[in-house]
């Protein structure tokens, strides 16, 4: 089993990296790539903790910005086989950190200013290892009684696109982020390029990435719905590139969670993806 997105507690709630590498082994995978968001700094750990007869691929994931119909959207391009040492990609991810960060604290300053409980230390506790994004905001929101659901948190009234406590994201462009990946001597797959509520590309738009250097689109993959995987096969061989399928998971041994090999890539993409790493990085195999 081929497993090409799993993420650690370094991108969120979930199990620590060398922890995720023995459910993943325990789960039948035989090959996962560790994507953690804007961050690489799980894979030394990992690779320290293969389990026997488990290859990791280190990648990274980096949601950054399109501009469609005159508007900055958001999309996930994920970084594999790449130099996890490389300066350019490990300074374009502490910016894209701190762009985030940058965000998440003007927003509880404006939230602070009309409801002083919603301190950042109050917001920060809720993202443990990572940055708080909105999400977290709109869980302090509900936690301190202010909202009465998520959805109210989302709003217009409060964190909602233009809303009173909104701040617009800044981001790393995403022909900025192919071009530091592919230097980096990795492979740039687009993310779940249909997952629900969220942007969907057109073919013409992916076919726009194709030509900054994008090698693949993550179809099979949990967070795309299955009637759109079709037309995103087709999409994929008209412009020659690589299928790929993961997860998403974190290794959460709850029974609702999402499980590794909940989304997998065959042995044929897995080998098409090991030919176009453009710097030699190898797989990572256990040594015991």
């Amino acid at each position: 089993m081929i497993d090409l997105h799993v993420e650690s507690s370094l991108s969120g709630r979930g199990a620590w990296p060398e922890a995720l590498m023995g459910r993943a082994a325990r789960a039948g995978a035989t090959v996962v790539a560790l994507a953690d968001r804007l961050t690489v700094d799980g894979v030394q750990g990992a690779r320290r903790a293969l389990p026997a007869d488990l290859t990791l691929i280190p990648a990274v994931t980096v949601p950054c910005a399109v501009v469609v119909a005159g508007q900055e959207r958001t999309i996930d391009l994920r970084g594999y086989l790449i130099n996890v040492e490389d300066r350019p990609l490990l300074d374009l991810l502490a910016q894209a950190r701190q762009y985030r960060e940058e965000r998440a604290r003007r927003m509880v300053s404006y939230l602070a200013a009309d409801h002083p409980t919603l301190t950042w230390d109050r917001v920060a506790r809720l993202a443990p290892h990572q940055i708080p994004g909105r999400p977290h905001l709109a869980r302090a929101l509900l936690e301190a009684g202010l909202v009465s659901s998520l959805q109210e948190a989302y709003s217009p009234g409060w964190l909602g696109i233009g809303g009173r406590y909104f701040e617009p994201k800044r981001q790393p462009r995403a022909d900025q982020v192919l071009a530091v990946i592919r230097a980096a001597g990795g492979v740039p797959v687009l993310g779940r390029p249909r997952r629900r509520h969220r942007l969907q590309l057109t073919a013409h738009q992916i076919t726009a990435l194709r030509s900054g250097g994008l090698a693949g689109l993550e179809i099979d993959h949990p967070a795309n719905p299955k009637p759109a995987r079709e037309p995103l096969r087709r999409i994929a061989a008209t412009l020659n590139l690589i299928v790929t399928g993961g997860s998403g998971s974190r290794g959460h041994p709850t029974s609702n969670a999402i499980p590794i090999g909940a989304g997998t890539t065959s042995r044929v993409m897995y080998e098409r993806l090991l030919l176009a790493a453009a710097s030699g990085i190898q797989p990572n195999a256990s040594r015991r």
